[in-house]
């Protein structure tokens, strides 16, 4: 029953990997590329409002597909606070001094290219979650030594991800807390269990 057990609880966290990277790169496409596209949409209204009405099809479509890539492109954002900005501070900005989202100074609003970065990051660790899961389940049976230091990859993405959140809502109180406590408190589980799977192996 052992075996069979350690091997149920690899196959799901390959798959709760595998599909958390395929998520994040999913949050970066929207993250990144929802301006241009918002761009293009404005355009496309103008052009149809001087050429004649669009399909309605396409519109609605078009609605949809910018209802998911925004829902997906806050999922990371919305959980930064808004500075309010002090040229006193050394940091360019202070935050409120309670992160508990009850007050009207936390509304969240980053700026262009901080979330440009935190795309870049999102996909990094999206990637090599989403690779190394796909590696995994390609390696052969006896590469567990293999095996292991994927999975120590995989852990230190969430490791770090874990610091990051954890540092900004408690250290700098930089996030709404009911979000980056839900996120660096998965990520540092889903360590610790990628971790384990890793030395399952040896």
């Amino acid at each position: 029953m052992a075996p069979s057990s350690s091997s149920g609880s690899t196959l799901l966290l390959v798959v709760v990997v595998l599909v958390n990277g395929m998520y994040d790169v999913l949050c970066f496409l929207a993250i990144f590329c929802l301006p241009r596209w918002h761009q293009k949409q404005k355009q496309r209204k103008k052009n149809a409002g001087a050429d004649g009405d669009s399909s309605s099809s396409s519109s609605r479509f078009n609605m949809a597909v910018e209802k998911v890539a925004s829902m997906l492109g806050e999922m990371h954002s919305s959980v930064f606070l808004s500075p309010m900005m002090n040229e006193d501070d050394d940091d360019g900005g202070v935050y409120s001094e309670s992160n508990d989202c009850s007050s009207i100074q936390t509304v969240v609003a980053l700026p262009k290219l901080q979330r440009r970065v935190l795309a870049y990051w999102i996909l990094t660790y999206g990637l090599a979650r989403m690779l190394c899961a796909i590696f995994f389940v390609v390696a052969g049976e006896g590469d567990d030594g293999g095996k292991l230091l994927l999975m120590i990859v995989v852990s230190a993405t969430y490791f770090v991800e874990a610091l990051a959140f954890g540092l900004e809502d408690l250290l700098f109180l930089s996030t709404v807390r009911s979000k980056s406590a839900w996120i660096y408190g998965t990520s540092f589980a889903l360590g610790i269990w990628s971790l384990l799977v890793g030395i399952d192996k040896i």
